[in-house]
């Protein structure tokens, strides 16, 4: 079998005149220049022995890096190879659904750095006009964006601006902060095209909406500049996430267009009754923000929030259903622990414990366990070394959205197996995220040592979220380890 690092090298010896032996030339390679015509005989042989391999990602990820390399050589026959490798990304079983879908976004990046426009029609030539197949046309695009983001930037703006046509998703929140960094003037002016697109729909989606404020807004309970770490926090018996704070350098008129759009929202929820208890706690959290950058939006905010109270339960209205919003620290892990088991119903509980995760995490910043040695290790030695293990509960937000994909995690364990730490690495949603979180949090481990003393571990653990074609979720282990 051919490794994807072996197809790597290979092209590259190819392109650099090396001699690659046995290649089979079944076409005459179309190159301008005669110089180069002995190189790209050997590297058409490369791609016939690769279309033949066996393993389905290294075929179709060789025949796509090829197809890239050819291009400006032999563009005829790099589209063929591309069009080869999205072949091989067919989905035609539900058990390799996932691992064919990312493949066929990792060509679809490919293939979009050398034609977008093909990228554009390949991805709109996908499903049909239903719900399920406009969410998945919008994480196609917000997904080539992202892989874009790096060196062509221009067009993965292009390539996100598409992505909204479908909704507004947690990748396009991730697009719209790493921009940032690099073009904070087009970031902004996406920001704002979202928040109209927003502001203009029937109903809105509360959680993405507050999500979406999250580029201007954080919890100060948060330390550093990381935009991607997010609080989630409980009012009453719902959960949100923290947005009391402004990101240091925000511009008043971003955050006026948010509130500006907010009270939309807000306004449009009373046809929603699902929608009313977090719009009306979303009021809550933003009519300081009106009072500091837009005083004449406070009495529309607090009309709407009034118009919402006699719709929603009497203890979001109350102040102290803001206690955890309002701390300006963490109770201790043992307090928090002890509220959360007494709380009614398995939801209200999980978002508890969410919130024991993130006061873990904060604690450790200061923690004494940080002078303990780390050790690194794969993802086989954390499973083998499991003493306890939970699996993630796919969110039913999640799978209406139809959310889907491969969520990685990178975890910590102390010298006595307790998880001490995680960080999110790679997600195709925020609620996705926070479920393997509360999740892997749970998890217990075989205390390692290091010529006799305790140790920490930090490893990753890999899980698949999949909805099959009855609209049903689930999460799945790699297969080495089911």
């Amino acid at each position: 079998m051919l490794r994807r690092t072996s197809l790597c090298t290979l092209i590259f010896c190819c392109l650099s005149n090396l001699t690659f032996a046995g290649g089979i030339i079944q076409r005459e390679p179309q190159s301008s220049d005669p110089q180069s015509k002995p190189s790209l005989y050997r590297v058409c042989g490369l791609a016939e022995k690769t279309l033949a391999l066996k393993d389905v990602t290294a075929k179709t990820m060789g025949a796509a890096l090829i197809a890239g390399a050819l291009w400006r050589e032999d563009e005829t026959y790099a589209r063929q190879l591309f069009q080869k490798a999205l072949a091989f990304t067919t989905v035609s079983d539900t058990e390799n659904q996932t691992l064919l879908s990312g493949l066929r976004q990792k060509v679809l990046v490919l293939v979009a750095k050398h034609d977008a426009l093909w990228a554009k029609r390949l991805i709109d030539s996908s499903g049909g006009s239903s719900s399920e197949s406009l969410s998945q046309r919008r994480e196609t695009n917000i997904e080539t964006a992202r892989g874009l983001i790096n060196v062509e930037p221009d067009t993965a703006i292009d390539f996100a601006l598409r992505s909204l046509q479908g909704g507004v998703s947690d990748s396009f929140i991730w697009f719209l902060k790493e921009l940032k960094k690099s073009n904070e003037t087009a970031a902004n002016k996406l920001f704002l095209q979202c928040l109209m697109l927003l502001a203009r729909q029937p109903v809105t989606d509360v959680s993405q909406f507050t999500s979406l404020g999250t580029y201007i807004f954080t919890s100060p309970k948060l330390e550093g500049d990381d935009s991607t770490n997010l609080i989630f926090t409980r009012v009453g018996d719902i959960g949100i996430i923290d947005i009391t704070a402004e990101r240091p350098g925000t511009q008043p008129a971003l955050v006026r267009a948010y509130l500006e759009a907010a009270l939309e929202v807000l306004t449009r929820a009373m046809s929603s009754p699902d929608q009313q208890q977090p719009s009306y706690a979303l009021g809550d959290l933003l009519l300081p923000k009106a009072r500091k950058f837009a005083p004449d939006l406070v009495a529309p905010i607090g009309a709407a929030m009034s118009a919402l109270s006699g719709s929603i339960p009497a203890n979001i209205t109350q102040e102290s259903a803001y206690a955890n919003i309002n701390k300006v620290t963490f109770d201790s892990v043992e307090e928090m622990i002890s509220r959360a088991e007494k709380l009614a119903g398995s939801e209200n509980r999980d978002v508890a414990f969410l919130d024991i995760a993130l006061a873990i995490v904060a604690s450790l910043r200061n923690s004494n366990q940080s002078k303990e040695t780390v050790v690194r290790v794969g993802e086989d030695g954390m499973r083998k070394s499991a003493a306890k293990t939970v699996m993630p509960v796919y969110p039913e937000e999640a799978v209406k959205r139809g959310e889907k994909g491969v969520v990685i995690i990178e975890v910590q364990y102390n010298g006595k197996g307790v998880v001490t730490g995680t960080r999110v690495l790679e997600t195709p949603s925020l609620s996705i995220s926070g479920a393997v979180v509360s999740a892997v949090k749970q998890w217990r481990f075989i205390p390692s040592t290091l010529k006799g003393k305790p140790i920490s571990v930090r490893g990753k653990l890999t899980f698949y979220f999949n909805i099959d074609e009855n609209g049903q979720g689930r999460v799945d282990n790699p297969k080495q380890y089911q």
